[in-house]
């Protein structure tokens, strides 16, 4: 045998044998690490229990592979509420790239099942479902790698109610979600690719194609077109008897774009309600030939303010048209005073707050005006108390001031009339009509409460009753 022979035979050996201790010392990891994972997701996770029967390492492609994986919840444990045939943890080649170590994760087969008694117990925890720790447990089957790309392969969601309904499938799930850690093109709104389809009991099709944004604060934005089809209205049932609603027969179907942005929250927080509602539905289609549908809506703003919406709708191909008409008459401006300092930037004692509004959509254009009218408002803090900070007292002061020069003397209110137009997506104001209403209605002639005179709306919301002695409390 020649030297070169015998070289060529020695390092077939060496790598022969270095491939067998490989994978023996991968095989003796096998137990250690899956004791490990099973132990310290258990340890992240709250409310929740998850057994890894197996665990396999994979030197070669340096990944981990999860089998028959189940999730339990500790109240109810009978049956699990999730079972993954396979899952696959590895190193994302793509962005070592880029100079950056993080994870890929791949899910395989995986089902989820949820009954009525699972979501109760859900409900009654003190512990909210975004703080049980699924995120963290997630990333400790990664090594603590942060996930950059995220697979779903044949993915299975099942809800079943109590009581004889057909239970709520999602089959055949497939979903993506690449460069979660915009690793990549940074420079993008929205940096991540996202992919999802499905089928939606058992006949429905579900299509979702876009880009989002998972590390926009304060929570994820996303762009994409979805696409519905064929979804059977009887599998809601359960839900909407809950609500005194009745379905039967009937599919939806639709297709579009939507967009869900993150937007500073207002500070400081604020809550509308409108309490002692009654809603009243007639002739909803969204089939032209079925001709319009009406929604009216009548109730109490934050308890005290006579509140009333009528919308007129039109299907047409890809939209509806819409005749909108809404007024709220008497709402107490101290119980919408966080709305208020919001917005405004000051704080009020008293005042009354009423608005009538009529808006009209005809393919995709806005057109319309809101009517705003305040009486007795007196600008200051609640409690009497002046603010310290100088800028805040001589703010307040000049709204104050504004208020009582802009303020009809025959009426005591400060009134106005702005006028929207254009496009759904982009509506625009008239800046200079509504400085000019406001200005008539000081010194020249008040602007007198109700709807504007000139525009005649097919169906306006129906004025509101009468004051009872009844007295309703803000939340």
């Amino acid at each position: 045998m020649t030297p070169f022979r015998r070289r060529g035979s020695w390092l077939i050996a060496v790598v022969g044998f270095l491939a067998v201790l490989t994978y023996g010392v991968a095989r003796g990891l096998d137990e250690p690490v899956r004791q490990y994972m099973e132990r310290e997701v258990n340890r992240r996770l709250t409310g929740y229990t998850v057994s890894i029967p197996a665990l396999r390492i994979d030197p070669w492609s340096l990944s981990i592979e999860f089998r028959d994986a189940t999730i339990i919840q500790n109240a109810n444990p009978d049956p699990p509420v999730t079972h993954i045939a396979t899952l696959v943890t590895r190193v994302d080649g793509r962005a070592l790239l880029h100079r950056r170590v993080v994870a890929d994760i791949t899910f395989d087969r995986p089902t989820v099942y949820l009954n009525l008694r699972h979501v109760r117990a859900e409900a009654g925890e003190d512990v909210p479902v975004t703080d049980r720790g699924w995120q963290a447990a997630l990333e400790a089957l990664a090594f603590d790698l942060k996930i950059n790309r995220l697979r779903i392969r044949e993915g299975d969601v099942t809800y079943v109610d109590q009581g004889p309904f057909k239970p709520l499938r999602l089959s055949r799930l497939n979903m993506s979600a690449e460069n979660i850690r915009n690793i990549a093109s940074k420079d993008r709104g929205y940096p991540s690719d996202i992919h999802l389809e499905g089928v939606v009991f058992d006949a429905g099709q579900l299509w979702l194609d876009g880009r989002a944004d998972f590390l926009a604060a304060p929570h994820p934005g996303v762009e994409a077109a979805l696409r519905l089809e064929g979804v059977e209205l009887d599998y809601f049932t359960p839900i909407t008897n809950r609500y005194n609603m009745s379905v039967r027969n009937g599919t939806l179907s639709l297709a579009g774009t939507m967009e869900y942005a993150p937007k500073r929250a207002a500070a400081p927080p604020y809550r509308l309600v409108i309490s002692d509602t009654d809603v009243g539905v007639e002739h909803l289609s969204n089939q032209a030939r079925d001709g319009r549908a009406t929604v009216r809506l009548r109730g109490q703003l934050m308890g005290r303010g006579d509140t009333s919406l009528t919308a007129v709708l039109q299907p047409q191909t890809g939209s509806a048209d819409m005749d909108l008409t809404a007024r709220i008459e008497g709402a107490d401006l101290t119980r919408l005073s966080d709305l208020v300092r919001a917005y405004g930037g000051f704080d009020v004692r008293t005042g009354e707050f009423s608005v009538y509004s009529e808006l009209t959509i005809k393919s995709g254009v806005l057109d319309g005006y809101v009517k705003p009218l305040f009486r007795d408002v007196q600008v200051g803090d609640p409690d009497g108390e002046s603010p310290r900070d100088i800028r805040r007292r001589l703010y307040e002061g000049s709204v104050a001031m504004a208020a009582k020069i802009l303020k009809n003397r025959s009426r005591d209110e400060v009134a106005t009339v702005v006028h929207v137009s254009g496009p759904v997506e982009r509506p625009q104001i008239s800046r200079l009509a509504t400085v000019g209403r406001l200005l008539q209605n000081a010194f020249l002639k008040p602007i007198a409460p109700g709807f504007e005179p000139q525009r005649s709306s097919p169906q306006r919301a129906p004025a509101a009753p009468a004051p009872t002695d009844r007295t309703t409390q803000a939340p």
